[in-house]
């Protein structure tokens, strides 16, 4: 295991990296402990409030080593002078949608984003840079025989997945024939992510309807993985010699009942979470989706994602344990640190 390793703890001030979504949930906090290690960081923003975003995210923190980078990763011609210099890039930018009006936008920014940059990455005129690519546990779709999904065990089917799913398995797709012709590269699967971030999108938003005490959940249940397991792991990647291998990230698989629970407990509360009745969600999801197309908006919940609540999945993330010295930390206390961190909100009331 030792062998695998390469002691880089002289050379960080030394190493830049490079970070596109540098204001999402993962992008965000990697940016903010990368700085916090001494890296030198350039940070993708596509826009003014990106980066205000960003900075609100960093609050008081050191950003002398943050340089920003405005651009795009569908523009192959912003890639060259981004990664211009750097040793290593961390691709956290992706499109989150279930609507299937923006199909073509998920696919343009998931797919043909991550095959620029990969391009990009082996027209380098020296030695590429090694690419982190923090994909998702979407792209793996289903498990075979009810087993947890692994990074063997998983279904290539996606007729019954969405499309933000299939073009995130295309986008690996780019990444492994990156591999093919001399790219230094790991991919990761994490399992949803747990963490805040200043946009309050993804996952932020999930736990902060929690800690409001809304207590009607769904009954399905997933994995899941706090943001700041996401980044130890890449940014441990990154120094080591892995390459060539995909990695799920996965610390708890959890019902969000469950998960309803842990959240309740970060925040001293006691409130019982209470199952809502799947045809009673499903018709929520249609009415929304049909009031979305008349009036021309993205619906905030679709049938599929309505069904997808009450899915059960499991997924394994041993590998990382047992082929590195890396441990995950425990669930429960990184939730109460996110609260921590960002204040208990003040808008929770509890009934008596």
């Amino acid at each position: 295991m030792a062998k695998r390793f390469v002691n880089l703890a002289a050379k960080i001030n030394r190493m830049r990296v490079a970070v596109t979504g540098a204001n999402g949930l993962v992008g965000s906090n990697l940016v903010r402990m990368l700085l916090g290690q001494g890296f030198g960081v350039r940070a993708m923003i596509r826009s003014a409030k990106a980066k205000d975003e960003l900075l609100r995210f960093l609050k008081d923190q050191d950003s002398g080593n943050l340089e920003f980078f405005t651009g795009d990763i569908t523009q192959k011609k912003h890639l060259t002078a981004f990664l211009s210099d750097i040793d290593t890039l961390f691709h956290s930018a992706a499109y989150v949608s279930f609507n299937p009006r923006e199909k073509m936008t998920i696919h343009e920014i998931n797919v043909s984003g991550t095959r620029n940059l990969v391009n990009a990455l082996l027209g380098q005129p020296k030695k590429p840079a090694k690419l982190i690519h923090i994909s998702s546990i979407a792209a793996l779709g289903d498990a075979i025989d009810n087993k947890p999904v692994t990074e063997q065990n998983f279904q290539k089917e996606f007729a019954q997945q969405s499309h933000y799913s299939y073009s995130k398995y295309l986008a690996e797709l780019e990444v492994w024939r990156g591999i093919e012709e001399g790219l230094n590269a790991v991919i990761l699967n994490p399992a949803v992510i747990l963490g805040f971030t200043e946009s309050n999108r993804s996952s932020s938003a999930l736990i902060n309807q929690m800690a409001k005490g809304i207590p009607f959940v769904t009954s399905g249940s997933t994995g899941f993985v706090s943001v700041n397991d996401v980044c130890r792991a890449a940014i441990m990647l990154a120094k080591s010699e892995i390459h060539s291998e995909r990695i799920v990230l996965c610390s708890d698989n959890l019902s969000y009942p469950q998960l309803f629970g842990v959240v309740q407990n970060a925040l001293g509360k006691t409130r019982e979470a209470r199952i809502i009745n799947k045809k009673a969600l499903w018709m929520v999801a249609l009415l929304n989706e049909f009031f979305a197309r008349l009036f021309f908006q993205t619906p905030k919940i679709t049938r599929r994602i309505a069904l997808s609540g009450y899915k059960h999945s499991r997924f394994c993330g041993k590998k990382i344990i047992e082929q590195t010295n890396f441990q995950y930390s425990n669930l429960s206390e990184e939730i109460k640190r996110m609260f921590e961190e960002i204040g208990k909100p003040n808008y929770y009331s509890e009934k008596k």
